[in-house]
C-alpha cells in the first residue's frame, strides 16, 4: 500500500503474512513501513562512445573516455564500479575513481577499450555491461562490439515464421510450371547496436537455356514478424529484419541460375538462386483416394 501526500515523497507499508510454527491454524501479519524521496533527473552519457566497430583499428588501438553528466538536482556520489567477469574478458576499463558530481557537472569517470583478441570471429555482435554505483541508485551501462554484418535467413517460411535457417541459397524447388510466377521470401536481421543502411539490392538471372525473368521487392521491416511490416528503406533498425520478395518466371523449359545481391557499407551479401521449369501441372484425382 502506497501513499503520496507530499510532492516527490512516497511512503507506505509492505504487508507480510506468515504461519506460526506452534499452530498451523494461526497466522501473523507483519506491517513494514517504507519511505522514499523521488528525485527528478538522470545520469547521462553518450551511448555511441560505447559502441565499438570490430574492424575499426583506431577504436581498437586507443581507449575512449566515458563522460558522465549529473542531470539530477542534487549532488551525486559515484562510489563504485562493478565489472562482470565476461565484460572484463572483452573490454578493458581503467582510471575509475570515486567522486562527488555536482548538479549539471560532467566528468570523465573512466576509459574503456575493447580487447579484440578475446572476441571470436563467430560472434558478430557482443553486448556486455558495467555498473556504476551512486548514492541515488545504480546504473547498468551497456557496451558493444559489433561487425556491422547482417544475419541472413533464407528462405522465410510463413508456417514457421520464427525459423532462423540460412540455407545459403534460394532454391525454388525441382520443377516450376512454365509461365507461372513463383515467389519466395528472404530476410536480413540487424543484430548490431546501430541502424544498418541497405545501400542497394539487385536480382539477376546469370545462366540458363532460355529467357527468364526475376523481380525483387522490398516488403519492409519489422521486429521479426511478417504481420506488421513497414517501409524502412534505406536503414534497418537494431533488432529488426528487412524482408525481400524474390519472384522468378520463365516461358520456356529449362534450368536457370541467378543471384540476389545486397550491399551495405560493411559487406556484400550474394545469395545464389536456382530453379527449373517444365511443361504440365500436378493434378490430384479424388476418385483415387
Amino acid at each position: 500500500k502506497c501513499t503520496n501526500k507530499l510532492p516527490h515523497v512516497i511512503s507506505g507499508y509492505v504487508f507480510l503474512t506468515a504461519d506460526l510454527p506452534e499452530n498451523d491454524a494461526d497466522e501473523v501479519t507483519y506491517r513494514i513501513p517504507f519511505y522514499g524521496h523521488l528525485i527528478e533527473g538522470n545520469l547521462s552519457y553518450n551511448a555511441n562512445d560505447l559502441k565499438f566497430l570490430r574492424n575499426d583499428r583506431k577504436a581498437l588501438d586507443s581507449p575512449r573516455a566515458v563522460v558522465l553528466k549529473n542531470k539530477y538536482n542534487v549532488p551525486l556520489a559515484i562510489t563504485n564500479l562493478s565489472v562482470s567477469e565476461s565484460c572484463a574478458r572483452y573490454f578493458k576499463l581503467s582510471g575509475f575513481k570515486p567522486v562527488i558530481l555536482q548538479p549539471g557537472a560532467s566528468i570523465t569517470i573512466l576509459e574503456i577499450q575493447p580487447i579484440a583478441t578475446q572476441i571470436s570471429p563467430n560472434i558478430t555482435t557482443l553486448e556486455e555491461s558495467f555498473r556504476i554505483v551512486t548514492n541515488v541508485t545504480y546504473f547498468d551501462i551497456p557496451v558493444w562490439s559489433y561487425t556491422g554484418l547482417l544475419r541472413r535467413i533464407v528462405p522465410v517460411d510463413f508456417a514457421r515464421e520464427r525459423s532462423q535457417i540460412d540455407e545459403k541459397a534460394l532454391n525454388f524447388g525441382a520443377l516450376l510450371p512454365v509461365g507461372k510466377q513463383s515467389e519466395l521470401l528472404m530476410a536480413f536481421v540487424n543484430e548490431n547496436p546501430i541502424p544498418i543502411e541497405i545501400s542497394s539490392w539487385k536480382g539477376a538471372i546469370t545462366s540458363g537455356n532460355g529467357q527468364a525473368q526475376i523481380s525483387t521487392i522490398n516488403r519492409g521491416c519489422s521486429k521479426m514478424s511478417l504481420d506488421d511490416l513497414k517501409f524502412c528503406s534505406p536503414h534497418v533498425k537494431q533488432g529488426e529484419w528487412i524482408i525481400f520478395a524474390i519472384s522468378v518466371q520463365s516461358h520456356v523449359v529449362g534450368t536457370f541460375g541467378g543471384n540476389f545481391l545486397v550491399r551495405t557499407p560493411f559487406e556484400e551479401i550474394n545469395t545464389p538462386i536456382k530453379f527449373s521449369t517444365a511443361m504440365g501441372r500436378l493434378e490430384l484425382k479424388s476418385k483415387m483416394i
